[in-house]
C-alpha cells in the first residue's frame, strides 16, 4: 500500500489494482491488492495577518469583518479565501458559498491573483463532494490564469490536485506530468516541503506503472527533504512508501528495514493513518515470505489502528474491506473456510454498502470457490451464477468509464480552446482599446503640432512660391533676352551672309566675262571652286548659329517629319526667320523661281493645303516646342 502525500484537508480517493490468483487448492488470494491512500496536509497560501487558525472564535471574528465592511479590498478577498479553506473539512456548502462570493468579487475587481485562486479552492470542493469533471474543469481555469501571473502555492496545489485526479482515473501519464511540473514549479519557489511532497507523489507514480528504480529514487529525495525540515509525520510516511517500493522490487529486506523503521516512529507520533497502511503492508510482506501467521497478526493491528480514525470515511472502510479480503483469503489457504467465508461476507456486505462491483465480485467468487470446496454445490453454483451479471457490469463499467474519460478529455480541450480563444479576444480588444487610446492622442498631439506650425508653414511656402515665380520671371526674361541676341546675331549673320554673296556672285559674273588675257577653262574653275567653298562653309556657320537659337524646332521638326531633306530643313529654317524668297535664293545660289517651287512641296510634305500658312505652320510648330516661351 502507498501513501500519497496531498495538499488537501481532506482524503482522497484511493486507487485498487485488484489481483486474484488461482491456487492449486482452489482457493483465491488478492492480498496483494494495493490501495493508493492520501494522508492529510492543509497547505496555507493566506497572508500571515490572517493567521492560520480555523476555531470558531477565529471564524466568527473573519465573518464580523466582514459584516462591517471593515476590510480592504485584498484583505476582503483573503479573508473569504481563509473562510472557505477552514469550512472545507466541515461544511462543503458553506464552503462553497464563500468560494463563489469571493469569485464574484474578485472578478469584479479584475484581480486575477485571487480569481485564480478561489478556481483552485472551487476546485478541491468540487473533488471532495466527488465531481472530478467539474473540479478538474476549475482547475484547468486557474492554471490558463497563473500563465499570465507569478506562480504560488496556490498554483502548486492546483497541480498536485489535477496530477491526483488523473491519477485515480489511471491516466498516469498526465498525473506524472502534473506532478513533474509542480515539482519544476516548487524548485523555482524554493519551497522545500512541496519539493518533497511532489518527489513524494511521482515516485508513487513510477511505483504503479512498474518503474521501481525511478520510483525509489524520488521517495528517497522525498525522504531526505522531510528528514531536514524534521517533519516527523510526513518522514515517517515516506518511509511507508520506500519501504512499499522496496517491496513490489522483490527487496524484501529493504522493505522490512523502512516498514520497521516508519513503525517506530508512527507509534511514537501516533500516525494512526500511517500505521493503519504500513501494518497492512507489513501483511502483505509476511504473506510473500510464506508466513501467514505473520500476515495476520499484521493485518488484526492495521484493522486495530482502524478504530482510532474516521470510522465513517467510505475511502477508509473501503481500504478495510481490501483487509477482510486479505483476511478471506489467508483463511481459505490454510482450509478454513467457515472463517474464509465470515470475511468474505463482510466483504460482500462492504461492497454493497458502497456499491462497489469491485468488492462484491470478489465476494461472490471467494464464496462460490470455498463452498465448492466444501462440496456444498447449490451454494457454490448460486454464488457463481450471481458472480457472472457482476462481473459482465464491471467490465461494462469499466469500458464506460474510459468512453466517458475519452469524452470528457474531448470536451475538456474544446473548453479549453475556447477559454483560450476568449482569452486571446479579450486581450485583443483590451490591446485594441489601448491602441484606439494611444492613436486618437496621438492625433491630438499631432493635430496641435500642425496647428502651431502651420501659419509658420504657409508662410513659409508662400515666400518660397513667390521666390520661385520671381526666380521664374527673371528665368525667362534671362532666356528671353538670350534668345533676342542671339536672333539679333542670327539676323546680323544672316546679312552679311547675304552680302558675301551678293559679293561673290558679282565677282562670279565678272570672272565669267570672256577676258583676252585669261583662258577661258580656268576662269569657270575658278568660278566652281569660289561657289564650291564659300556656299559650304556660309552655310556652317549659319546652321551653327541657326541651331543655338532654334534647337528646339529643330529637334521638334525632325522628330514629327523624318521625311524631310536636309534641303527642306533649311527651307523651313529660312521661312521660321521670316526671309523672303529672294534672301533665301541668294543665300541658296537658287533662283526665286525654284524657292518657290520648294516651298510648294515642303507644303505638300508638311501636309498643309493650299489656305494655310506655311510661315504660321512653322511658328506654332516652334511655340509648341518651346512651351516656357
Amino acid at each position: 500500500m502507498h501513501i500519497r502525500i496531498s495538499f488537501s484537508n481532506t482524503l482522497y480517493k484511493f486507487l485498487p489494482e485488484q489481483n486474484i490468483l488461482n491456487h492449486k487448492s482452489g482457493c483465491m488470494i488478492g492480498s496483494n491488492s494495493k490501495i493508493v491512500f492520501v494522508i492529510v496536509f492543509l497547505l496555507s497560501t493566506l497572508p500571515a495577518s490572517l493567521g492560520q487558525v480555523c476555531d470558531a472564535q477565529s471564524m466568527d471574528s473573519l465573518k464580523q469583518s466582514l459584516k462591517y465592511n471593515q476590510l480592504e479590498e485584498i484583505d476582503e478577498l483573503s479573508t473569504l479565501l481563509q473562510i472557505s479553506r477552514c469550512y472545507l473539512s466541515s461544511d462543503l456548502d458553506s464552503a462553497e458559498f464563500y468560494l463563489d462570493l469571493g469569485m464574484s468579487k474578485a472578478e469584479n475587481t479584475k484581480n486575477k491573483q485571487f480569481m485564480a485562486a478561489f478556481m483552485a479552492q472551487k476546485g478541491d470542493v468540487q473533488y471532495s463532494i466527488g465531481d472530478q469533471d467539474q473540479a478538474l474543469f476549475q482547475l484547468e481555469e486557474a492554471l490558463q490564469i497563473y500563465e499570465e501571473l507569478e506562480k504560488d502555492r496556490d498554483y502548486l496545489k492546483a497541480l498536485n490536485l489535477s496530477g491526483l485526479i488523473y491519477e485515480t482515473r489511471q491516466d498516469y501519464e498526465k498525473a506524472l506530468g502534473y506532478y513533474l511540473s509542480g515539482l519544476q514549479e516548487s524548485k523555482l519557489q524554493k519551497d522545500t516541503l512541496n519539493i518533497a511532497f511532489f518527489h513524494n507523489n511521482s515516485a508513487n507514480i513510477y511505483n504503479i506503472i512498474g518503474d521501481t528504480t525511478n520510483s525509489i529514487k524520488q521517495i528517497k529525495k522525498a525522504i531526505f527533504l522531510f528528514k531536514a525540515i524534521n517533519n516527523q509525520y510526513y518522514y515517517s510516511n515516506a518511509l511507508v512508501n520506500l519501504g512499499n517500493s522496496y517491496l513490489d522490487a522483490k527487496k524484501n529486506e529493504l522493505a522490512k528495514e523502512n516498514l520497521l523503521k516508519a513503525e517506530s516512529l508512527q507509534l511514537e507520533i501516533g500516525n494512526h493513518y500511517g500505521l493503519f497502511n504500513n501494518y497492512a503492508n507489513l501483511g502483505d510482506l509476511a504473506l510473500q515470505e510464506a508466513d501467514p501467521n505473520l500476515a495476520i497478526e499484521y493485518y488484526s493491528k492495521s484493522l486495530e489502528q482502524f478504530k482510532n480514525c474516521d470510522t465513517l470515511d467510505p475511502l477508509l472502510r473501503y481500504e478495510r474491506a481490501f483487509l477482510f479480503l486479505d483476511f478471506a483469503n489467508i483463511n481459505s489457504l490454510r482450509l478454513d473456510y467457515d472463517q474464509s467465508i465470515f470475511y468474505y461476507r463482510k466483504v460482500m456486505q462492504e461492497g454493497k454498502e458502497q456499491n462497489s462491483l469491485s468488492l462484491i465480485s470478489h465476494a461472490y467468487k471467494g464464496l462460490s470457490i470455498c463452498y465448492n470446496k466444501m462440496e456444498k454445490i447449490d451454494s457454490a453454483y448460486h454464488y457463481l451464477e450471481l458472480s457472472q451479471p457482476v462481473h459482465d457490469s464491471l467490465i461494462k463499467e469499466t469500458y464506460n468509464e474510459k468512453i466517458d474519460k475519452i469524452n470528457y478529455d474531448f470536451q475538456l480541450e474544446q473548453e479549453k480552446r475556447l477559454l483560450g480563444n476568449e482569452r486571446d479576444s479579450v486581450i485583443a480588444d483590451r490591446t485594441n482599446q489601448r491602441l484606439t487610446f494611444f492613436i486618437v492622442i496621438g492625433g491630438l498631439v499631432i493635430a496641435l503640432i500642425v496647428l502651431i506650425f502651420i501659419g509658420y508653414y504657409q508662410k513659409s511656402k508662400l515666400r518660397q512660391s513667390q521666390l520661385r515665380q520671381k526666380n521664374l520671371e527673371l528665368g525667362k526674361n534671362k532666356i528671353q533676352l538670350d534668345l533676342d541676341y542671339k536672333n539679333k546675331e542670327l539676323t546680323t549673320s544672316v546679312l552679311h551672309l547675304i552680302e558675301r554673296n551678293e559679293f561673290i556672285n558679282q565677282l562670279s559674273e565678272k570672272l565669267q566675262v570672256n577676258d583676252e588675257n585669261m583662258e577661258t577653262g580656268t576662269i569657270l574653275e575658278l568660278v566652281k571652286e569660289i561657289e564650291r567653298n564659300t556656299s559650304g562653309n556660309l552655310w556652317g556657320e549659319f546652321e551653327k548659329t541657326y541651331m543655338e537659337v532654334h534647337k528646339d524646332f529643330h529637334v521638334a521638326l525632325t522628330s514629327r517629319y523624318r521625311h524631310l531633306t536636309v534641303n527642306d530643313r533649311k527651307l523651313c529654317a529660312f521661312i521660321l526667320m521670316n526671309m523672303s524668297s529672294k534672301e533665301i535664293s541668294s543665300i541658296t545660289y537658287q533662283s526665286p523661281q525654284s524657292i518657290k517651287i520648294a516651298r510648294y512641296r515642303l507644303r505638300k510634305k508638311l501636309g498643309l493645303s493650299r489656305s494655310d500658312n506655311l510661315s504660321a505652320f512653322l511658328n506654332q510648330l516652334e511655340s509648341g516646342a518651346n512651351p516656357e516661351l
